[in-house]
């Protein structure tokens, strides 16, 4: 049975990318909102998240705290796929538990890659 990867995108450009970047290796898991991500994330438990930070309602940086509180999900790997560059950024997602931090646009060989890092 293929790993779960649950991903997480507003924009659905990007999240059919992530989708066709992971398909046949991983089974793919879709959200397009924060809200979302943290329901699809107890419900099916994937084996990792790679999230967008900068989404309308729940974020990406309030996505993963919560994720890091709940007991179900606080030891589920999240990658953070986003188009903010700024090294803070970068520090705050990291302090918060988060295994990699990755910039858009991204290559999909990279993006195999970290998950059979992190899977």
């Amino acid at each position: 049975m293929p790993k779960k990867v649950l991903l997480v995108d507003d924009e659905e450009n990007i999240l059919r990318l992530l989708e066709m970047s992971v398909q046949g290796s991983y089974k793919p898991i879709l959200a397009r909102n924060g809200i979302e991500a943290v329901k699809r994330a107890k419900e099916d438990n994937p084996d990792t998240i790679v999230l967008d930070l900068m989404m309308p309602g729940m974020d990406g940086f309030e996505v993963i705290k919560e994720l890091k509180k709940l007991k179900e999900t606080k030891d589920i790997p999240i990658i953070v796929l986003s188009a903010l560059h700024s090294r803070e950024v970068r520090e705050r997602v990291m302090n918060e538990g988060v295994c990699d931090y990755m910039i858009k646009p991204f290559a999909p060989d990279d993006l195999r890659f970290k998950l059979q890092l992190f899977s």
